[in-house]
């Protein structure tokens, strides 16, 4: 009977070790899905706009369940003008189609739209390219330019 009760205890420990490394493994396998990454971005104001500056904060991210969401935070300054400042947020669908992610934007502000152009289209597909060790990507759309972003969070390395 001595016997019998640490070898349950050890089997017991055994079992709770490896239901606790298969919880584990589970819930670290979802995060392969979750992509994150900012960029800061210094443009040149289109001409359909004012022809002025504009300086803005870029957040992405995308994760499981094919939900998403970007944050556009900053402002721009038309000639003789007081900055306007822009904050918003804009949710999206998104799969993965070969090397591209389709995005299928939700409802988003027509300055926004104003402010970036490729905005004005509902579906866009989206090219992430790793460029030193899964830190730094580029970030393209057909026919515009690339814009590179860092990742962060948790899954930075």
């Amino acid at each position: 009977m001595k016997k019998i009760k640490p070898l349950i205890l050890a089997v017991s420990v055994t079992f709770a070790v490896f239901f606790i490394f298969v919880i584990c493994f589970f819930f670290h396998a979802g995060d392969d899905d979750l992509f994150e990454c900012q960029a800061h971005l210094r443009l040149d104001m289109a001409a359909n706009t004012c022809q002025g500056k504009s300086s803005f904060y870029f957040f992405l991210s995308m994760h499981g369940g094919g939900k998403g969401y970007f944050i556009i935070n900053g402002s721009y300054t038309c000639p003789n003008d007081k900055p306007i400042v822009v904050d918003e947020i804009v949710n999206f669908n998104h799969k993965k189609e070969g090397s591209y992610n389709t995005i299928i934007l939700k409802p988003r502000t027509p300055e926004l739209v104003t402010l970036f152009a490729v905005l004005k289209y509902n579906v866009i597909k989206l090219k992430i390219m790793p460029l030193d060790a899964g830190r730094v990507y580029l970030l393209s759309v057909p026919l515009r330019s690339p814009m590179v972003c860092r990742r962060i969070g948790k899954l930075e390395g």
